[in-house]
C-alpha cells in the first residue's frame, strides 16, 4: 500500500512560462510606448494650431485698433473684410460694418482657402478582363 503518485512539471513548463509572460509584458509595452508617441505627436499639433490661430486673432485685433483710430481721425477704410492665414489651409476672417465714426463686427470666421482633393483618397480597382 505505498502507492504514492508523484507530480512534478520539470524545467520545461516554468520556462514556457516565462517566456510567454516576458512577450506579454513586451508587447504591451511596445502597444503603450506607440500610443503615448501618437498622442504627445497629437497635442503637438494641437498646440501649434491654437499658437498660429490665437497669433492670426492677435493680428485682426490689431488691424481693428488701427481701423478705430482711423475712423476717430476721420478716415474711413478702404476695406471692410480683414483675412489672416492661420495654416496653409485655413485664414481667419473678419468682416466690419462702418457706420459714421464707429464700427461693428459683423463675422469673425474660419474659412478654408483651398478646396480638399477627394481623389487621393478615392478606392482604386483594377478591373479584371
Amino acid at each position: 500500500m505505498n502507492n504514492k503518485i508523484k507530480m512534478c512539471f520539470g524545467i520545461g513548463a516554468p520556462s514556457i512560462l516565462m517566456i510567454f509572460v516576458s512577450l506579454c509584458i513586451t508587447v504591451l509595452a511596445t502597444l503603450s510606448l506607440l500610443t503615448v508617441n501618437s498622442n504627445y505627436n497629437l497635442a503637438k499639433k494641437s498646440a501649434d494650431y491654437v499658437k498660429s490661430y490665437y497669433e492670426a486673432d492677435s493680428t485682426a485685433e490689431e488691424w481693428l485698433s488701427e481701423t478705430y483710430e482711423a475712423l476717430n481721425n476721420g478716415t474711413i477704410p478702404k476695406n471692410n473684410i480683414f483675412t489672416v492665414p492661420i495654416s496653409d489651409n485655413q485664414s481667419l476672417e473678419l468682416t466690419i460694418d462702418v457706420e459714421d465714426n464707429d464700427f461693428k463686427i459683423i463675422s469673425q470666421r474660419i474659412i478654408f482657402t483651398h478646396e480638399w482633393d477627394y481623389s487621393e483618397f478615392e478606392p482604386r480597382f483594377k478591373d479584371i478582363k
